[in-house]
């Protein structure tokens, strides 16, 4: 962490490694308090402090305004970064970073290497996760390396050595035609996730995943099933999904998202079923379900959307429920009736 460059401050990072930073504490919202603001709040703690308030309550700092000892503006906001910094210490005997980590990323702004230390952090631990499902399943089957001292180490440790597992057992890992991993706390897709190139289903349902990386399932070629829903996604990568030929079915509902990829979906002309319900979308691509000849049900209500492309649908010959009510304003539900004589619309 020592070897980059103290000098070089927040604003100069990527936009994925700003993104990654402190999410694996399952306080999303810490994300952008404890990063991405940080400088501007360390700048004008007056107009931070007003912004914190408003947002007490979904951030989870109710108390520390109520019962905050100190007067002074700049001091109860450093108070409340100390606050988020102190949810990377899971109980009193275990931690994801040391004190001199800690003290290291109370500087304000936090240096280039503190950032990049714990976006490498967030990438091992969620390896473990994926670990975790992944052993369950081809456990009898996997080579593992004779020096296994750094199976118990480190985090750090434990993910190398299970990067050295998976580079050992490529054929173990072709027999993986579906995984669920749900429910199962990560925050980032780990990269190792693309080692599973026979795949067809991928479930990561119920997660805390606020991004996915730029070659999010680049290897699925044989993937026909993919569900997101229950996330923090706020945007997907611009090539998302242009592998997935096979795709009958897609879930991205529950999440964040404000807009599509302009080519969105393609490549997915055997499509049946897209969920995109309860997300921000405002608008969506002029080409949109274009290649979607099999597509059955589409949900986009619960949006905010309040137009749709011209000739939207024209080729959806199979649709049998569209969805689209609790939208920004009223779509013209009847003009789609009239497109679309036989299929349900929900308004």
């Amino acid at each position: 962490m020592n070897n980059v460059s103290t000098t070089v401050t927040i604003h100069t990072l990527p936009y994925e490694v700003l993104e990654s930073i402190l999410s694996y504490t399952n306080y999303p919202s810490a994300i952008s308090l404890v990063c991405k603001e940080w400088y501007e709040i360390s700048q004008n703690p007056q107009t931070a402090l007003a912004l914190l308030k408003d947002r007490k309550i979904r951030l989870g700092i109710e108390e520390v305004f109520e019962k905050s000892k100190y007067t002074d503006n700049k001091d109860r906001v450093t108070e409340i970064q100390t606050l988020f910094l102190t949810r990377l210490r899971l109980t009193l005997n275990e931690s994801l970073i040391t004190d001199e980590q800690f003290n290291l990323f109370k500087s304000l702004p936090p240096s280039t290497g503190t950032f990049l230390h714990f976006n490498e952090l967030e990438q091992d631990l969620n390896l473990l996760k994926l670990f975790a499902v992944l052993e369950k399943q081809v456990k009898d089957s996997l080579i593992k390396p004779q020096n296994s001292a750094e199976e118990k180490g480190s985090v750090h440790q434990q993910a190398n050595h299970i990067r050295e597992i998976l580079k050992q057992n490529p054929a173990a890992l072709k027999t993986i035609t579906e995984i669920d991993l749900s429910q199962t706390g990560m925050t980032v897709v780990p990269e190792e996730l693309n080692l599973l190139t026979e795949v067809t289903s991928v479930s990561l349902d119920n997660n805390n995943i606020h991004m996915l990386p730029t070659n999010f399932g680049s290897a699925w070629a044989k993937l026909t099933s993919l569900h997101l829903g229950f996330n923090r996604i706020e945007r997907l990568p611009a090539n998302f999904g242009q592998e997935w030929v096979e795709l009958k079915s897609l879930n991205l509902s529950h999440n964040a998202l404000t807009s599509l990829p302009d080519q969105f979906g393609m490549t997915w002309s055997k499509i049946f079923k897209i969920g995109l319900e309860k997300n921000k979308i405002a608008s969506i691509p002029s080409k949109f379900g274009a290649a979607w000849n099999n597509v059955n049900v589409i949900n986009l209500s619960s949006n905010l959307l309040d137009h749709l492309p011209e000739k939207f649908g024209a080729n959806w010959i199979k649709l049998q429920c569209f969805e689209v009510h609790k939208n920004h304003s009223v779509i013209d539900v009847a003009q789609l009736k009239k497109q679309w004589p036989r299929i349900i619309i929900c308004k």
